[in-house]
């Protein structure tokens, strides 16, 4: 076996890792969600070709995924263009910040909503064009027409809820009622569609290696072939593929073993530098504009699946202080900006706490995040507002502050409608200060400053 052979399927891992991705997600929400969390309404999962709506925002029992906002409520549908095509009617969302992300197989997308068309989005049309490169979403006599290059379609709606209104849940959820597919012609709800056996996961008894190379072979059964980049086309020639085939069968076990594992901590490396650094927040400021560049679509994949275009939102992400040391609840860390440099955003801002792992972490005040929707934030006269990050409660009151698990944390910061600023980084988010061990004084700068890396 040659050792060409090898670096061959290890560039196909990477090119082909959003794909077999965004394959998991669509199984795990059509047919692997739990029904006690499908029943608890914390999350969006239904059967394909309908409509699930999370009906609670998310806390620490929802555990599917990493990273969930607590600003949006999702509604979410995965459609087989197969069965025809579809027509999406939404309703009218008035001055309410909503979003609906159109999201391909290979994880970019296009988002369209408040941003785009105000309160009102007409209908869309979505169709399953194999003939096309990429996708096309534009603006037809009745409304928005998507012609789609891949069989299956995530759509994913955001709306934001504003958490300290009781009432407001309910208005979103009549919202979310009003949301509608359809076949063109009948605006009739589309039936539910029925399993298909083909598409459960894949037993894997034959190694990492080649479950994976089965699973992207599933999905390319339903890419066209003009959405393959040509480049990647010469790549499966030279490994003998057609299409029909099975990547990888006539390959050892070992050899797809070792092509996985190298192009699996390729992407890990590339999770860190899949973005820049600025006072220590790790910003992707390319958003789903990966170009041909396949680590980073596969290092987005990996650490932010299906997040939206940078002009829709941004998500600054922080693992570590001012001085490079790792976020430990341990310690208490202060967020200050100064006047005049609050998050200069179109909708609004909020910043989240997670553990480690991503999860979002129970405390006392069942808060989860502040932002600039926060009721009981206190500025100073002079605009500027200092957010206090610890796992024990601070002396000074509890207005300001964000509770932090005791052990390792990360923190995300959500700008929905980044100004021009945020997306040029003329803005970026101040640096986390940790106060001192017992005295509360700061500490000199570790001259060992190390990368954040994104969510994971």
């Amino acid at each position: 076996m040659s050792s060409d052979s090898i670096d061959r399927y290890e560039q196909l891992y990477v090119w082909g890792y959003p794909l077999v991705r965004s394959l998991q997600l669509r199984e795990t929400m059509t047919r692997s969600e739990p029904g006690r969390e499908r029943d608890s309404g914390r999350s969006a999962a239904a059967p394909l070709g309908e409509f699930g709506h999370q009906k609670l925002l998310s806390d620490p029992g929802y555990r599917v995924g990493v990273a969930p906002n607590v600003d949006t409520l999702y509604s979410v549908a995965w459609v087989d263009l197969l069965e025809g095509d579809l027509r999406l009617d939404l309703p009218d969302f008035g001055e309410r910040y909503y979003a609906f992300q159109f999201g391909y197989a290979d994880t970019t997308c296009h988002t369209v909503g408040k941003r785009t068309h105000g309160g009102v989005l007409g209908p869309v049309t979505i169709r399953w064009a194999p003939s096309l490169a990429e996708p096309a979403l534009t603006s037809g006599q009745l409304g928005m027409e998507l012609d789609c290059t891949c069989r299956f379609l995530m759509i994913a709606g955001r709306i934001m809820v504003d958490s300290s209104n009781p009432r407001d849940l309910h208005e979103v959820h009549a919202l979310q009622e009003e949301i509608r597919l359809s076949s063109p012609g009948t605006h009739a709800r589309v039936p539910d569609a029925e399993p298909d056996a083909s598409q459960s996961p894949v037993a894997s008894e034959s190694g990492p290696g080649r479950h994976f190379f089965e699973q992207l072979s599933r999905v390319m059964d339903d890419l066209s072939v003009e959405a393959v980049d040509p480049d990647v086309r010469d790549l499966l020639a030279e490994v003998g593929w057609r299409p029909g085939e099975r990547l990888g069968a006539e390959m050892p076990r070992f050899a797809l073993d070792d092509a996985v594992a190298r192009g699996f901590a390729m992407v890990r490396r590339g999770v860190a530098d899949a973005g820049q650094v600025r006072n220590g927040w790790m910003i992707n400021y390319a958003g789903v504009e990966f170009g041909r560049d396949w680590l980073l679509r596969a290092s987005v994949a990996m650490a932010q699946i299906y997040i939206n275009p940078a002009e829709e939102a941004l998500y600054p992400v922080l693992e570590v202080d001012s001085a490079g040391r790792g976020l430990v609840g341990d310690h208490r860390y202060r967020l200050r900006f100064t006047p005049g440099q609050l998050p200069p955003v179109t909708y609004f801002w909020s910043l989240t706490m997670y553990h480690a792992e991503g999860l979002l972490v129970a405390n006392p005040l069942s808060r989860y995040s502040v932002g600039d929707r926060s009721p009981h934030l206190r500025y100073e006269p002079d605009g500027s507002l200092e957010l206090v990050v610890s796992h024990e409660r601070p002396v000074e009151g509890e207005d300001n502050w964000l509770p932090a698990p005791e052990g390792g944390f990360r923190l995300m910061l959500r700008l929905y409608g980044p100004s021009p600023g945020c997306l040029s980084g003329k803005w970026s988010p101040p640096a986390l200060v940790r106060d001192g061990v017992h005295d509360g004084g700061a500490e000199k700068p570790d001259p060992n400053q190390t990368k954040a890396g994104l969510a994971t």
